[in-house]
């Protein structure tokens, strides 16, 4: 089943929401305000629990080794917000 991502415009969390293409919801409510959180684009990728691009290789570059792993989608979005990496700036 696809994953969707969403954001509150009020505490711009981003949320995963799995669910049937048939059924994807425009807007969820967030779990951490509980304000309506709307559907962004992101990129595609098969659904796992690691990001599939995040070679060792590239991981070592951007990642430091006393850095706790990135496990998912979430974990990698607010890893790239700290570090300031635009993970596709051809999207921006």
């Amino acid at each position: 089943m696809p994953t969707y991502e969403y954001e509150c415009p009020h505490c711009h969390e981003v949320v995963e929401h799995v669910c049937q293409m048939a059924f994807r919801p425009e807007v969820i409510i967030c779990p951490k305000c509980h304000e309506p959180a709307i559907r962004i684009v992101s990129s595609f990728t098969p659904h796992d629990d690691h990001p599939v691009w995040l070679t060792n290789r590239l991981k070592a570059t951007i990642q430091d080794d006393s850095e706790r792993p990135i496990d998912g989608r979430k974990d990698l979005n607010a890893f790239c917000k700290k570090k300031g990496i635009v993970e596709n700036p051809k999207s921006s």
